[in-house]
């Protein structure tokens, strides 16, 4: 894969910030008299993946615990890898505004930047815990823009979270400064579960690939809980639970499940239910 670390200033953070995207590598052949520039032709657009990270983390923690280069090297696809801070990806009520970052600026940056496909049917969202969250608040209140969306152990309704993490000793995020109170929450703009139940009739759905493993107890009903309400309102859906925690080990396995099915994506229509 090809690396690159971008900062750049963000009008709507207001400061710089950096991003680490990956696109894949030509295949080298060694023939003399090779026209160097036949492998990067200009009319080349990648699929593209926009992969967020988990609190406490960084856009380059996925090149640090995932085997993300090889998984998009054998898919054809590109990455952008944002770093939000610990902000869910939302546009906080008292901080930055992280979820219109993501959807008015970095996806215009990239694809200005990068040759990255502007399709829908080429672009996905994907995120672990806290970005898991994240991508779908950007899939399901994005315009559409995404055909596919892969959420890892994600942290879906953050205040039942916060509950369950204060029980065991964790109070870490200041939910209170990113989503207001708990009643400002329910059946806001930050509330997944508002956001699946009231979508447009002319939404374009993605296809949703859950993924959360078995010993994850503080996001495990949660995560089923919104796959069957995603069903229920007509999204192709597929919850996958399998032995694993909430941590990177099994966050690189879904990783590589997701990606791998995205290479398909081109002969296997987005409006066709997945098998299996």
């Amino acid at each position: 894969m090809i690396h690159c670390q971008c900062h750049f200033f963000s009008k709507h953070l207001g400061y710089p910030t950096d991003v680490t995207v990956l696109l894949p590598h030509p295949e080298w052949k060694r023939a003399s008299g090779m026209d160097i520039s036949s492998l990067y032709p200009e009319d080349r657009r990648h699929p593209v993946l926009y992969l967020l990270h988990g609190s406490a983390e960084c856009g380059e923690a996925w090149l640090w615990h995932t085997h993300i280069e090889q998984y998009a090297q054998r898919a054809g696809i590109a990455v952008v890898m944002p770093s939000g801070k610990n902000s869910f990806f939302c546009d906080a009520v008292s901080g930055e505004k992280y979820h219109s970052f993501v959807a008015e600026e970095l996806i215009a940056f990239s694809r200005s930047v990068f040759p990255l496909s502007t399709k829908r049917d080429d672009t996905f969202i994907a995120g672990a815990s806290m970005g898991g969250y994240g991508a779908a608040r950007l899939a399901l209140d994005g315009g559409g823009l995404f055909s596919a969306l892969g959420i890892f152990s994600g942290a879906l309704s953050p205040f039942l979270i916060q509950e369950r993490l204060r029980a065991i000793g964790i109070d870490e995020i200041r939910f209170d400064l990113l989503f207001g109170s708990k009643e400002r929450y329910r059946g806001s703009c930050h509330d997944l579960f508002c956001l699946a139940e009231h979508c447009p009739p002319d939404f374009h759905k993605p296809r949703v690939r859950l993924y959360c493993g078995e010993d994850d107890t503080i996001n495990g009903d949660i995560n089923r809980e919104f796959a069957d309400l995603l069903a229920l309102h007509g999204f192709d859906v597929h919850f996958d639970s399998q032995p694993g925690g909430h941590d990177w080990d099994y966050w690189d396995r879904c990783l590589e499940d997701f990606v791998t099915r995205l290479a398909p994506h081109r002969a296997e229509p987005a409006d066709q239910p997945e098998k299996g």
